[in-house]
């Protein structure tokens, strides 16, 4: 038998005396004293840090409290103070003085929960402090209404933006008497409260980078900007010519810029990222900054003086030295240096303070853009010279030949001329040089003039440029009332003004006004000008699912004018010519574009221009055969991806305007996206800025109604019509012996089951053939939910179908559009709609009308798409003010899908004639048919 080996009793003994004496809390004599009633107030020191302040009922300090003395949590959270006393007692600060007793909350960041959990934590005011629920995102709102912007930091939370909050710790902020608790903005958190100033503009791109570069998790609300990642750029070694000094020594100071960033930005601050404002793409780009190596450029450029000084073999005045990223270069030796080096410092650096180095024989700035210019049909053609004042006039392509080799200009005397590379570039981008004579487009004059010494008076220039000119005056100009049935708001008579100015001076141009906004009735109103009088017919091209809505647009608000749709099996050359505005689309086109092709049209005008963003599709090609004597485009979105785009655009507009494809990649395409030149974007903004005109919902809120809402008819696909049709002409015959059998009282079952089946098929027929049949609906859907979403919008889907949800679900997965989807078997609402709510990537709710027609706050959304009307127009109301409700700061535009020749175009007509129809009668797919008369169910089943 083996024993266990046992520790010795006296062993145990002395262990449990041990562990006993380590436990306990004071001798039986110790006198605690009692305890007193104390809170904890918030404070803050002379650095505004947070710390908490432990006071009795009376406001006095009370530092002496004895953790003992209390139970629960706020003995716990004394203790743990006590605990963080102790830590910090030998804690020495940078000056070498003792650590202060105060415990900051910056540094204790657990210590918040447990002082707001304890319930015992006040403002400085007196008023108890609680935590907030759910996370909230740091952000900075800039406003650009005024001249200078304004900057306000806010923390978005619960779906609502909380100014000028005050940080307690880089995870915690104080908004009025609740904390919340924040993604990090990492240890320099206090300096955010920096960003309530007030900017001048041309700061917005540097302010934005220090923003994204010195905080972790920062938000941007500026405009309706997207803020998206673009490709790392990397910071360029500059050389500044900073001084000359008083012993004529020059200081020559090394550092980095990028385009549009000067040296000065990067001297002294922490910039690891980089942000472009694109206005044309109303985007926000954040580009991580590499940095080279400072050594290396410091080392070439010792190099290249110690090169020079070896010449002078250590004779005085021909030395230099460095004092960090300053080198001071002695008078002898700088003169040799500038003289022999000057053309490869251009090439390596980007060089500063030109303007400084007069006496060594430098001359800097740009000089003055001499023009002699005659007309040339699209272009001015004529002479150029760049004039250096009393120094030289030099030919431009001798100038810019001269440049290229060497990086300056020779000029009388020796001097050389250095000129800023964005000047250059400028020159290069606006004029075509061929055999010494220079040629100009007339759409670039305006830009020319501001190379020059302004118009030239009545000359050649002068006149062509006044058109260009006279789109700054178009405010000035009375407005004429066209003749259309309808009443323009002044946002649409201002846009009518800007599309009859275009037509005066037949120039092409782009109402991209937001959707909804009125771009087919303004088109309208400008047609209506133009027709009787002209005998040549107009053609209008648009995607299938707009065609339908022309026709109505201009039987509703033009129904002078003669109409024609070409499209079908059915379509007819013959009656273009008969017509004055020919409808079609873009398919038809590119099929019919040898026939299309031989007719003189007066205006092509491109509806959803995007539809030629290609420049080498067919559907672009066709369309750039076409006989146009004008031109104009209407989009929502005129550029979607690249600045291509933008060229095919305007190459339909107005062909001469940007050169050839190659020329206008080289010019702006390559320039602007891959090397974010902001110059280059400015000018090319300057250059279609009068022939795009762009208003959003928000720069027209208040002449808008709260809700603007539209019907989109679309067209069944042939599988679809020929399944429709089989079905309707059952249910018809079926309901008319059923009616003459049983009447229309005992009939209403069957009714409603035809009406039902009618509309899925009509509106989801995937969910009656197996999905052997695809919705057309879903695909116009999918269209204007991504463009809403690519402009930052979130969107509510309502359905009565749950196979709808689940199929516009797969579609908007399939685009990249992150949503939520709610129907009777989602047993959280609350969360599903706290979620649409409050998380900014969420962009689209889809929903059955039984979960989500009533009850739910969903104000962040303001756009409403009603996928299969319900026919109860009190039942569409309340869907709609899910949305449009309190709260809601947006214009909330609503779109109605109906399918044309289907069961839900007959009710819609039906609707026209009585008013009141079905507002009991089809709501939420019960029925009351007994306000369904006969002839109203023979009509709805009834032929075209």
């Amino acid at each position: 038998m083996e024993f266990l080996a046992l520790p010795s009793v006296r062993r145990i003994f002395m262990v449990d005396i041990i562990l006993f004496e380590k436990l306990r809390r004071g001798r039986p004599d110790e006198r605690l004293g009692e305890a007193r009633e104390i809170r904890f107030r918030l404070r803050f020191d002379r650095d505004e840090r947070a710390f908490a302040a432990i006071e009795d009922c009376e406001g006095n300090r009370a530092s002496d409290i004895d953790h003992r003395l209390y139970s629960g949590a706020l003995r716990q959270t004394l203790r743990r103070i006590e605990r963080i006393r102790e830590r910090d007692f030998w804690r020495m600060d940078w000056r070498g003085q003792r650590a202060s007793h105060v415990v900051y909350l910056d540094e204790n960041p657990l210590l918040i929960d447990r002082l707001l959990r304890c319930g015992q934590l006040a403002a400085e005011s007196g008023q108890t402090l609680r935590l907030a629920s759910g996370l909230g995102q740091a952000s900075v709102l800039i406003d650009d209404a005024e001249p200078a912007f304004a900057c306000c930091t806010v923390i978005a939370h619960d779906g609502k933006l909380h100014r000028n909050p005050v940080f307690l710790s880089e995870r915690h902020a104080l908004v009025g008497e609740r904390v919340i608790e924040i993604e990090t903005l990492g240890e320099r958190y206090r300096e955010f409260r920096f960003f309530n100033a007030r900017l001048p503009p041309e700061s917005l791109e540097q302010s934005i980078s220090l923003l994204f570069s010195n905080f972790e998790n920062p938000r941007l609300i500026y405009r309706d900007y997207q803020l998206v990642s673009g490709a790392p750029i990397r910071a360029q070694p500059t050389l500044t010519f900073e001084k000359i000094g008083a012993d004529e020594a020059l200081y020559l100071r090394l550092g980095v810029s990028t385009p549009g960033f000067a040296p000065d930005f990067f001297a002294g601050r922490q910039v690891s990222r980089i942000a472009t404002v694109r206005d044309m793409a109303r985007q926000v780009v954040i580009r991580e900054l590499i940095y080279e190596s400072g050594e290396q450029a410091m080392r070439g450029l010792k190099n290249r003086l110690n090169r020079r000084r070896r010449r002078f073999k250590h004779k005085e005045g021909a030395g230099f030295c460095q004092e960090g990223n300053l080198v001071i270069v002695e008078k002898r030796l700088a003169e040799s240096f500038i003289r022999a080096e000057l053309p490869e410092l251009i090439a390596d650096y980007a060089i500063y303070g030109v303007e400084r180095l007069k006496s060594y024989r430098v001359r800097a700035g740009a000089p003055t853009l001499r023009l002699q210019l005659r007309h040339g049909g699209a272009f001015l053609e004529g002479s150029a010279e760049l004039d250096f004042g009393d120094q030289r006039r030099i030919p431009l392509a001798d100038a810019l030949d001269q440049y290229r080799r060497q990086g300056y200009m020779t000029l009388n005397h020796g001097v050389r001329g250095v000129v800023d590379r964005e000047f250059i570039n400028k020159l290069e981008r606006l004029f075509k040089i061929s055999r010494g004579q220079v040629s100009v487009s007339t759409f670039d004059l305006p830009l020319v003039e501001e190379l020059t010494d302004g118009p030239d008076g009545e000359g050649p220039r002068h006149r062509a440029g006044e058109v260009i000119r006279g789109f700054n005056r178009l405010d000035e100009a009375p407005v004429e009332t066209p003749d259309v049935t309808a009443t323009l708001r002044p946002y649409q008579k201002r846009g009518y003004q800007w599309l009859r100015y275009l037509h005066d001076h037949a120039l092409g141009g782009c109402l991209a006004d937001d959707m909804g906004l009125g771009k087919t009735l303004q088109t309208l109103a400008l047609l209506s000008v133009v027709y009787p009088q002209e005998s040549r017919p107009s053609l209008v091209a648009a995607p299938p699912s707009l065609v339908f809505n022309w026709r109505r647009e201009i039987q509703k608000f033009a129904p002078k004018l003669r109409v024609y749709a070409y499209q079908g099996p059915n379509r007819n050359p013959a009656e273009i010519s008969r017509a004055q505005v020919t409808l079609t689309t873009y398919a038809t086109i590119r099929n019919d574009i040898d026939v299309l092709k031989k007719t003189p049209f007066y205006y092509v005008i491109l509806d959803e221009s995007q539809n030629i963003k290609n420049p080498g599709s067919q559907t672009t090609r066709a369309v750039m055969a076409l006989q146009g004597q004008r031109r104009l485009a209407l989009s929502g979105t005129p550029v979607e991806n690249n600045l291509s785009e933008l060229f095919s655009l305007f190459r339909f507009l107005n062909p001469t305007m940007l050169g050839s494809f190659e020329t206008f990649n080289r010019r702006y395409g390559a320039p602007i996206q891959k090397e974010g030149d902001k110059e280059a974007a400015r000018e090319l903004q300057r250059k279609i800025r009068p022939f795009l005109l762009r208003r959003l919902k928000d720069d027209v809120l208040e002449e808008l109604p709260p809700k603007v809402e539209q019907t989109i008819y679309l067209d069944m696909s042939p599988e679809q019509k020929t399944f429709y049709e089989q079905r309707r002409v059952f249910y018809r015959r079926m309901i008319e012996t059923q009616i003459r059998a049983e009447g229309l009282g005992g009939s209403q079952m069957f009714i409603l089951q035809a009406l039902a089946e009618l509309r899925q098929i009509a509106s989801i027929p995937e969910v009656k053939t197996d999905g052997a049949i695809a919705s057309p609906k879903r695909e116009a859907l999918a269209g204007r939910l991504a463009e809403a979403v690519a402009k930052g919008h979130k969107a509510l889907v309502f359905t009565n179908y749950l196979g709808a949800v689940r199929r516009i679900g797969d579609d908007l997965e399939r685009a990249g559009i992150p949503f939520l989807a709610m129907t009777g078997a989602t047993r959280n609402r609350q969360a599903t709609v706290t979620r649409f709510q409050e998380d900014p990537a969420v962009k689209a709710l889809v929903m059955t009308l039984k979960t989500g027609g009533v009850g739910l706050n969903l104000t962040q959304a303001d756009y409403v798409f009603l996928f299969d009307p319900w026919w109860n127009r009190a039942a569409e109301r309340q869907a709609v003010d899910r949305s449009h409700r309190i709260g809601q700061g947006n214009t909330v535009f609503t779109y109605r899908l109906i399918m044309r020749h289907s069961i839900e175009e007959r009710i819609l007509r039906l609707q026209e004639v009585k008013q009141k129809l079905f507002d009991d009668v089809i709501a939420a797919d019960r029925s009351s048919s007994n306000a369904l008369s006969e002839e109203d169910v023979a009509f709805i089943l009834g032929d075209e």
